[in-house]
């Protein structure tokens, strides 16, 4: 996929390092770089290639990624573990994931009612639910007994768990508040800058205002965590029910007039939109 001739971006998945994908990249050097086409190959990889990781966890980005490709955009995400990452037990502070008013679509009464229910959904994590990874001897998170000693204190029954991966995967939900070719505009998840241009490396934001103007540290994710959570239940639900109208589905928004606005300071914007809702009664 990274040689053939389709232009569009292709979103790589770097969710335990980049070692494969640093392979890949490797083999097409070694195939191309005593070649006439070389130049024009790894100026295509380049462009069409982003790298979304939860975080960089080995070192073959810094080591061959970013001096032999530093074209080729790199999205760190490793910060969106704050919003989806493992939730441990710190300090006495409880389960205290998310901002106040979502905390209690992260609360263990929550989850064992939206999350945990039917065939696919009971298969879900959560802390000392009794379940584990068949031949993993670390997966103790559900185990009452084992899980106070392991690296992770756990919280209350059925409080949420997660493990954060899918920090490098929210990017690419298709939300319709987003666009994943710019990363500046944010989107599930998060907003991300610029931080370096040789190479071409960008980061998530620290901070973002709040409704009340004040800059709240991972806000960038906080802010459409409790969303999140919705719609993964509604998907849930999805899974108990044999036809689509008897499940929830999320509505259509559509920008009318276009996507890009050109106005002078001072003057007055007219904004329009149109939204609809598939579960609507003709």
């Amino acid at each position: 996929m990274l040689l053939d001739h389709d232009a569009r971006p292709l979103y790589l998945q770097a969710w335990a390092g980049t070692s494969t994908i640093a392979r890949a990249l490797k083999s097409i050097e070694q195939r191309f770089s005593h070649t006439k086409q070389w130049p024009r190959v790894k100026a295509e990889v380049s462009k069409k290639t982003v790298i979304l990781a939860s975080g960089l966890q080995d070192e073959t980005y810094a080591k061959y990624i970013a001096p032999i490709w530093p074209d080729l955009r790199v999205e760190n995400m490793a910060a969106g573990y704050a919003t989806w990452g493992y939730n441990c037990a710190r300090g006495g502070q409880g389960n205290v994931r998310g901002l106040p008013a979502d905390r209690v679509c992260f609360s263990g009464a929550w989850i064992k009612q939206n999350i945990q229910i039917g065939p696919l959904g009971s298969l879900y994590r959560s802390w000392l639910d009794g379940q584990s990874m068949p031949g993993d001897p670390l997966d103790i998170f559900g185990d009452p007994e084992r899980a106070p000693s392991g690296w992770c204190k756990p919280l209350a029954p059925y409080d949420f768990l997660s493990e954060g991966d899918n920090v490098a995967f929210n990017p690419l939900l298709n939300t319709g508040i987003q666009d994943p070719e710019n990363p500046l505009l944010g989107n599930w998840g998060g907003r991300a800058t610029q931080t370096s241009t040789t190479p071409n490396l960008w980061t998530m934001v620290a901070t973002e205002k709040d409704d009340t103007g004040n800059e709240v540290r991972d806000y960038t994710t906080l802010r459409w965590a409790g969303a999140a959570q919705n719609d993964f239940a509604a998907r849930v639900q999805w899974t108990l029910t044999r036809k689509y109208k008897d499940g929830n589905h999320a509505p259509t928004v559509k920008i009318l007039g276009g996507d890009t606005v050109r106005a002078r300071p001072g003057s007055v914007v007219t904004l329009a939109g149109l939204t609809d809702d598939p579960d609507r009664v003709p």
